[in-house]
């Protein structure tokens, strides 16, 4: 095994390890998803007397303390925000979850949402992966003998590094 091999399997190890740590400590509301997919909920600020007061900042002084003290009225009001789609009072409650995802599903969630989030030292404590020149060249020679016209391969990080140009030129 390659020392960038035993590297990857490590960083593997550890964040199995990590996520069955994380998931006895705060089994209500951490989540396992498939292999390496998880889940937790680390912090919450606000609730639902946080989006009632939220909404009647512009309109009145009378606050409500707790969920416990609502009455009809905060609950109707609560009701018709939702129902009706006055999104801004719900942004004053925050939450803050842990997520460790293939880096192709966080990119893709973080297209469809505005936040920020970080990558938590990847798979292979490396944010760019390396592959030899030699098995490029050999995958673009293969292609080449295929007669693969065509392929569709998308990689943000391409450019990164000097020798990208030199995968340019070989094609």
């Amino acid at each position: 095994m390659t020392g960038d091999q035993d590297q990857m399997r490590t960083a593997t190890d550890e964040l199995r390890d990590e996520i069955a740590l994380r998931c006895r400590l705060n089994p209500d509301y951490t989540a396992q998803i498939g292999s390496f997919g998880f889940l937790e909920l680390e912090e919450s600020w606000g609730d639902e007397a946080t989006i009632v007061n939220t909404a009647r900042i512009s309109t009145t002084n009378k606050r409500v303390e707790s969920v416990d003290a609502f009455t009809d009225r905060e609950r109707h009001l609560l009701y018709h925000l939702l129902s009706h789609n006055h999104g801004t009072p719900f942004e004053s409650v925050h939450f803050r979850w842990r997520v460790i995802a293939p880096i192709f599903i966080l990119r893709q969630w973080m297209r469809h949402r505005i936040g920020t989030f970080c990558d938590w030292g990847s798979a292979t404590l490396s944010k760019v992966t390396r592959f030899d020149m030699e098995r490029i060249k050999a995958e673009i020679d293969w292609f080449a003998e295929k007669r693969i016209e065509f392929i569709f391969c998308c990689d943000a990080n391409f450019g990164i590094l000097r020798r990208d140009m030199e995968i340019i030129d070989y094609t």
